[in-house]
């Protein structure tokens, strides 16, 4: 196998990996750790929750991974130039009166950086910059034109429980929720796009375009009953992209139970994920115009 792509299933309102994540990192640490050789291991993308899940798990197997240049993360989504208005931007922080407000004010002054989208990515790796703002309620997830099982519940994290600050990818997901709930005008700062199954593909498809990475076989790792959908995505964007590749189950060595406490209310039950799952094969048949 060349490649393993490891597609998450849920996370928590916090931004933590979740349950599910974590049983998919152990299978995928577990199965890495029993190869004989280094050099027998396929490269591994994967989403950033299942990056985090995994680097708790196994720190020292990742290191290895990174050292070994087997390792691919799709990260949550840091700021781009174009999504900034500055004049915007500066007049929303300015005109605000909010504590939080001028406590992001300040940090953004303070933080290194030619321009406001460098300064803002550096804030998004600071692993406790959540601290400074306990009181702010995160803007869920909300798409009302779907309907009620489409809902991302967000919240910040407990400081209590993260004595050491946030998960690497953890932090910039939460930071830059609390950035865009400060900055609440869209047309001063854009929102992060929601980052669909599609979309991971994609991503991972194009870092094997840059790096002309050699492929025969793909193994997928997700969850049951998310598997389906992931191994016929892959399938249609690798051809859609030119790689002739086999794609199939990488396998899991146990069924993962239901957790009613993910952020995703799609992903909490065996009926919400049959009703979400069946309204996203609506749309994915739908004929495009």
């Amino acid at each position: 196998m060349d490649l393993i792509v490891a597609f998450s299933f849920s996370l928590m309102p916090d931004g933590a990996p979740g349950s599910y994540n974590v049983e998919l990192a152990r299978h995928l640490g577990e199965r890495l750790v029993d190869e004989a050789q280094k050099s027998d291991w396929p490269v591994i993308a994967m989403q950033w929750e299942i990056a985090d899940a995994l680097k708790a798990l196994f720190p020292e197997l990742v290191a290895a991974l990174y050292d070994e240049n087997k390792i691919v993360v799709v990260r949550p989504p840091i700021f781009k130039k174009e999504e900034i208005t500055q004049e915007q931007f500066d007049a929303c922080l300015k005109s605000a009166v909010s504590e939080d407000s001028q406590v992001l004010y300040d940090r953004i002054s303070m933080a290194p950086g030619d321009d406001t989208g460098e300064k803002l990515n550096f804030l998004l790796t600071d692993g406790r910059l959540y601290e400074r703002f306990q009181g702010l309620a995160l803007e869920n997830l909300i798409r009302p034109e779907l309907g009620d099982l489409f809902t991302e519940y967000r919240r910040l994290p407990v400081t209590s429980s993260y004595p050491d600050g946030l998960g690497t990818h953890q932090r910039v997901r939460v930071n830059r929720l609390i950035i865009e709930r400060i900055v609440d005008d869209t047309r001063a700062l854009q929102r992060g796009r929601y980052l669909s199954t599609g979309g991971v593909i994609d991503k991972v498809c194009g870092y094997c375009e840059m790096s002309n990475q050699a492929l025969r076989t793909v193994g997928i790792v997700a969850h049951s009953f998310h598997l389906p959908r992931c191994i016929t995505q892959s399938k249609q964007t690798f051809a859609r992209r030119g790689f002739e590749v086999q794609v199939e189950a990488a396998g899991l060595s146990a069924p993962l139970p239901w957790d009613e406490t993910g952020a995703q209310v799609w992903c909490r039950s065996h009926a919400n994920w049959l009703g979400y799952e069946e309204i996203v094969q609506t749309m994915m048949n739908k004929p495009r115009r």
